[in-house]
């Protein structure tokens, strides 16, 4: 059985980040095959240990890099970019054909 998690990203120390990595590692190591796609991960290093055997998909789109915009921008920025993410989630979702795919993610 094959498991997807997606979640903005796995860089930051709170209490999701803990919950995805622990049941990833968990499920790994009971046989089943474990996967978290991020958008915002850019290359940064997990804050949680995560097993190797856990696949990674990082969609490169960097919403945080808007943060320091003005407010307006930030939103017609990250609007132009809801496309993108789709269609690459979408993607994703179908190569990796899951069993279950569990997001944590506000809406797109």
């Amino acid at each position: 059985m094959k498991i997807v998690y997606c979640i903005s990203a796995m860089f930051k120390p709170g209490g999701i980040e803990r919950v995805i990595a622990n049941k990833v590692n968990y499920l790994v190591n009971y046989g089943y095959e474990a996967c978290i796609i991020t958008p915002d991960q850019v290359g940064r290093p997990d804050f949680f240990p995560i097993d190797e055997r856990v696949e990674r998909v990082d969609l490169g789109l960097n919403y945080e890099a808007y943060n320091e915009l003005p407010t307006w921008k930030r939103y017609w920025e990250i609007w132009r970019k809801r496309s993108s993410h789709k269609a690459r989630l979408e993607e994703e979702l179908k190569r990796l054909y899951a069993d279950v795919v569990v997001s944590v993610c506000p809406p797109l």
